[in-house]
């Protein structure tokens, strides 16, 4: 069946001169097939325009800012649905409308040659109900009080909900138990939607897990000099709780007391070892090309 519906679709593209080749490959999983994916290659497919249909006033110009970026190239329809989720549903996220659905995109052909096919791309909203939030409670962490992240948390009760801004706002708390040293801290944020209310109570569950503590320093792209003085201004001393935030503290340091003359491109890699909780930093410095 998957060769017959291959031969077809060949068939389709010869009648209508189009070049290219159709294929397929199967998507199994434990020897069963769960679906076989067919493709034309050969064939430039551009998206010429997105449009929407079912926004409201407010969501539709972000949209159709967000919907800009896919003009001009190459259509796939795995990557729409990449595209909704990545770029379009947090639009709806961020004002309330947790239950937010996108369909299939609509495709239609407005041009075509035998190399090329420009195609418009419509997509359709079902926006749902928008939820405000009713209760937030932070449970779990033994290291800090749940009072002092509660502060981390900007959503008030009975305004609608923001799942885009809370979970940037666990972001923070993670990033408050890196500084401490808990870098396998854990936060869940388990939302109950009550739909007869239109209602959100978020519960925000935190494991702290283990303390972890400075490891290996490695400093690299310096010269023998410039590494001996860099490394002398690192503080953390091996064994010493780790502070997730002070790598970027040392950079700064670093580059109004020792390299401070050129202009460097500097990356940090933490690397935390979960068998003796340690965690060894990487710091790599690159002098930028002058013109």
């Amino acid at each position: 069946m998957a060769d017959q519906v291959s031969d077809a679709l060949q068939t389709l593209l010869d009648e209508n001169n189009v070049q290219g080749r159709a294929d397929y490959l199967r998507a199994e999983n434990n020897d069963r097939v769960d679906a076989i994916v067919y493709s034309v290659s050969g064939q430039t497919i551009r998206i010429r325009k997105t449009e929407f249909t079912g926004a409201g006033s407010v969501e539709m110009p972000l949209l159709e800012a967000a919907g800009a970026k896919l003009e001009g190239q190459d259509y796939l329809r795995s990557l729409l649905r990449v595209q909704e989720d990545k770029d379009f549903v947090p639009i709806y996220w961020a004002r309330g409308y947790l239950k937010a659905a996108f369909f299939d995109a609509s495709v239609k052909v407005v041009a075509q040659s035998p190399q090329e096919t420009d195609v418009d791309v419509a997509f359709t909203v079902d926006p749902g109900a928008r939820y405000q939030v009713a209760e937030i409670q932070v449970a779990g962490s033994k290291v800090l009080p749940a009072d002092k992240l509660r502060e981390l948390i900007h959503q008030k009760l009975g305004q609608p909900a923001n799942a885009v801004e809370l979970a940037s706002d666990t972001e923070a708390m993670k990033k408050l138990y890196g500084t401490l040293g808990y870098m396998a801290a854990a936060i869940q944020v388990v939302p109950t939607l009550d739909d007869a209310h239109s209602t959100v109570s978020y519960q925000i569950r935190v494991e702290d897990g283990d303390l972890f503590h400075m490891g290996d320093l490695e400093i690299q792209g310096l010269d023998a000099h410039e590494t001996v003085r860099v490394t002398a201004k690192w503080a953390l001393a091996k064994n010493d709780s780790y502070d997730s935030g002070y790598p970027q503290r040392f950079v700064k340091d670093v580059l109004k007391t020792v390299l401070v003359d050129g202009e460097w491109n500097i990356s940090i890699r933490e690397m935390p070892e979960a068998a003796d909780k340690t965690v060894d930093v990487n710091v790599k410095f690159e002098r930028k090309a002058t013109l």
